[in-house]
């Protein structure tokens, strides 16, 4: 005969689960230290897209904490990340935006502070922000010098040739993005900055058009 446990058995361990649940999101939606070590699991895990949501948390808490903007700015780089990579492009590209103004970023190397600025261009491509991604490239271009002319080689490992190879990067995205969809405004705000941003433009076209394949110019 087979033996069940009594009812009361199943109902106390559902209660008890049903209050550590309770505990533990009480914990982790309340305490920046809890949320910001579940951040980091879920990120280190695999899962971005939640670990995003328990990052925005941790700034929240820490800016009710009284935290500065200044001090949050490396959080938000990692948060940032995690929107990033969960494809969440509106949401990285205004963190990445926010880390970027800080003096932290100010102070990070040229080439580190680049691969940020890359994925912040790389997200406004895909929201069809052409503009701000055309002057973080168009930047990259001057900075890349006469490796741009050169093309890549594997074993060049000069600044120049980094900022030319995130350029390259670019192109295809760019190419995807200025597809006709019946809606050619690309660019918006003043005449100044609609002038500026078709020079960026075309400075990378110029670059573009000097590839095999010929992307976006």
């Amino acid at each position: 005969m087979k033996l069940r446990p009594p009812p009361m058995f199943a109902w106390a361990f559902l209660a008890l689960a049903a209050a550590y649940g309770a505990g533990f999101y009480a914990v982790v939606w309340t305490d920046p230290d809890a949320a910001e070590s579940r951040f980091e699991a879920l990120r280190e895990g695999g899962y971005p897209g939640v670990a995003e949501g328990y990052g925005r948390r941790v700034i929240e808490l820490r800016r009710r904490a009284g935290l500065s903007e200044e001090a949050l700015a490396p959080f938000k780089a990692q948060v940032a990340d995690a929107a990033f990579a969960s494809r969440r492009f509106e949401n990285s590209a205004a963190l990445y935006e926010e880390a970027l103004t800080s003096d932290w970023a100010g102070a990070l190397g040229d080439l580190d502070r680049a691969l940020i600025e890359d994925k912040l261009a790389r997200s406004r491509i895909i929201e069809r922000d052409i503009a701000r991604a055309a002057s973080i490239y168009s930047e990259f271009l001057e900075m890349s010098g006469d490796a741009a002319s050169r093309g890549e080689a594997e074993d060049d490992q000069s600044p120049e040739s980094f900022y030319a190879g995130l350029v390259s990067g670019s192109g295809q995205l760019f190419t995807e993005a200025l597809k006709p969809t019946g809606n050619p405004e690309f660019f918006s705000g003043a005449r100044e900055a609609k002038l500026a941003a078709a020079d960026d433009m075309t400075k990378l076209g110029a670059y573009f058009a000097m590839s095999e394949e010929g992307l976006y110019a």
